[in-house]
């Protein structure tokens, strides 16, 4: 049986007010205050994390080094050696075995290099982005995965424009859209009163690749701008 269309387009005007009542500023908010509130999402300069990588029959384990909108170092144990990234205030260097057989540093490639500087904004571009000089926009709502989600588009200062979209009763974020691919985000666990995705999915052209977050260390010690210096050569 058919709806009259009085009540479809009742239902249509009830939707529409009610992307207008959120607007995407509300919706940033209330994203902060879901990852624990500002005061706390702010205090947190640093953090260590471990994880696996998973990628169809392979598994290696990773550490994920961050100083906040600073550095990004990643280290990943593959077949007995360690292949190690670094992107800093000082330089962009790799130690990759497979590579230089004397495990010498040598420079990261530009690519690499981009890919690994949007880690370090440990909570991405949302929280800061009118601090970053970013654009956003509330898009409406889509369906991600059975779950009604508020899609924004975040457009940065470059111009390279990615959508993000935030669970509609919990506002975290859900899964992440960008022009090669996109990333889900699942099992949000709080650590030290701040939430964190325990895991995430890659889908690309190339396949997808997952993470799953087994320790989250906020605030190390051992974090500092010597760990992320390009070492001459190591032993």
């Amino acid at each position: 049986m058919k709806k009259p269309f009085f009540i479809l387009l009742a239902a249509f005007l009830a939707g529409s007010l009610s992307l207008q009542a959120q607007s995407v500023d509300d919706l940033v908010n209330q994203h902060i205050e879901a990852l624990g509130g500002r005061q706390k999402v702010e205090a947190i300069k640093a953090v260590q994390i471990q994880q696996n990588m998973y990628a169809g029959n392979f598994n290696v384990p990773q550490t994920v080094s961050v100083i906040a909108n600073e550095s990004v170092r990643v280290d990943t144990k593959s077949m007995g050696s360690t292949i190690t990234m670094s992107v800093g205030k000082q330089s962009n260097w790799q130690i990759n075995p497979f590579v230089t057989k004397d495990n010498t540093a040598i420079p990261l490639d530009k690519a690499s290099a981009a890919q690994l500087k949007q880690q370090m904004k440990i909570f991405g571009p949302l929280v800061d982005y009118k601090e970053a000089g970013h654009a956003v926009e509330l898009i409406g709502k889509e369906v991600v995965d059975q779950t009604d989600a508020y899609k924004i588009k975040l457009t940065y200062k470059s111009g390279y424009s990615m959508f993000f979209f935030l669970d509609s009763k919990n506002y975290y974020i859900v899964k992440a859209e960008f022009p090669s691919g996109s990333i889900t985000y699942e099992d949000h666990e709080k650590v030290q009163g701040v939430v964190f995705p325990f895991t995430t999915t890659l889908t690309s052209s190339q396949g997808k690749v997952s993470t799953r977050i087994s320790k989250i260390t906020i605030n190390p010690k051992t974090l500092n701008e010597d760990f992320f210096q390009q070492p001459a050569k190591t032993k």
